[in-house]
């Protein structure tokens, strides 16, 4: 059940760059999370299976946009000086936020 979420994400990776470039790096962060909490909302209210496993793709969908765009547009709004540290900053967070969160 836990891996199914990172179908979702695999598939949203792989468009996400070129969504941005068209929309935006804001608009897709927003649509992304829009995307993320539809997903979270059918599994909190699911009474199947089914309805289940579509929240979590859901869910991996909007994963896999926050988790390609969301550096792309930090580092593009970054000053040049940090713009190393804080993404090394912003991807710890995601290590510890996956690690801890199937713990």
């Amino acid at each position: 059940m836990v891996a199914i979420l990172e179908v979702g994400a695999f598939a949203s990776s792989l468009i996400v760059g070129r969504v941005g470039d068209i929309l935006g790096r804001r608009k897709t962060i927003f649509y992304g999370s829009l995307i993320f909490v539809t997903g979270g909302l059918l599994q909190t209210i699911s009474r199947t299976m089914a309805m289940m496993i579509l929240g979590r793709i859901i869910a991996g969908v909007g994963v896999g946009t926050l988790s390609t765009i969301v550096p792309v547009y930090q580092s593009e709004i970054s000053p040049p000086h940090n713009r190393g540290k804080l993404a090394c900053i912003e991807f710890t967070g995601n290590i510890i936020g996956y690690a801890t969160s199937v713990w």
